[in-house]
């Protein structure tokens, strides 16, 4: 009985890791994609506003992130801020929420702008079983201004907070639940 625990073991570890393998490209780890092809696209919306979209996509050379905001007619991006990579690597405050002073992607946009693009090169992402975006943008219509997010789970620490995963193949159940633990017991 044990050697059939021990094989239907191995038969599961084969299992699931021959759907987790490396890519073809070893030094751009993320790419399973084509060059200039659209891997994310979000909206972006605040207090029920839906006031444009984010998208990230591969850089024509395969070796940067393009990640775009675009806004909707009659909306213009003020502020953004871009966090991309391991979950657990979103530097946080002392209640647990993302420090947005200290994300790396960071624009005050002053004249406001219809769209914009961060060119972030993936050689300095952590290689991750799963990338997270968190994206938020200052948009204003008018005389209304809004905080904006991407689509995705919510951070307990504030429920209007959200970001997005990209898993690679089937481990994405199991990381984005470890990954949002610890963020969420921060």
């Amino acid at each position: 009985m044990k050697k059939v625990k021990n094989l239907f073991c191995i038969i599961c570890l084969a299992i699931l890791f021959s759907n987790y393998t490396t890519l073809s490209n070893k030094t751009n780890p993320y790419l399973e994609t084509r060059k200039g092809k659209v891997i994310f696209n979000s909206k972006l919306t605040g207090e029920m506003n839906h006031v444009g979209n984010i998208t990230i996509s591969v850089s024509q050379d395969r070796t940067n992130f393009l990640v775009t905001f675009k806004m909707k007619k009659g909306w213009t991006l003020e502020k953004s801020r871009v966090f991309i990579g391991d979950l657990n690597e979103l530097p946080l405050k002392e209640n647990g929420c993302p420090d947005l002073k200290s994300i790396t992607h960071r624009k005050n946009h002053n004249s406001g702008l219809k769209e914009y693009s961060y060119t972030i090169p993936i050689q300095k992402i952590k290689k991750t079983d799963c990338l997270s975006l968190l994206s938020k943008a200052v948009a204003t219509k008018g005389n209304k201004k809004v905080n904006a997010w991407s689509e995705g789970e919510k951070l307990s620490c504030n429920n209007k907070i959200t970001y997005s995963s990209l898993c690679k193949l089937s481990r994405k159940k199991k990381v984005l639940k470890s990954a949002k633990s610890k963020i969420n017991n921060n």
